[in-house]
């Protein structure tokens, strides 16, 4: 399965996960993870907000689905 983000040109539309956090009906959190290549048959992404986690990479590959990369973003997050 293709990773998506992987060679796509500055005037396509970035591949990201975003995750809005609520509490009832207030939103409290975002948390957006940016698709930014391959490398071998890893996808790699990056946590682009909350800020301050953009120099680490996540190796993540597709057939775990979205919620192994958010479980994996997360644990960084979070320290864990």
């Amino acid at each position: 399965m293709p990773c998506g983000g992987a060679g796509i040109s500055p005037d396509q539309e970035v591949v990201m996960l975003i995750v809005k956090v609520f509490v009832n009906e207030r939103q409290i959190d975002e948390i957006h993870i940016q698709n930014v290549g391959k490398d071998g048959r890893d996808c790699l992404y990056k946590i682009r907000k909350p800020y301050g986690f953009e120099l680490v990479a996540i190796a993540h590959r597709r057939s775990k689905k979205y919620y192994g990369l958010l479980r994996d973003a997360l644990n960084l997050i979070l320290g864990e």
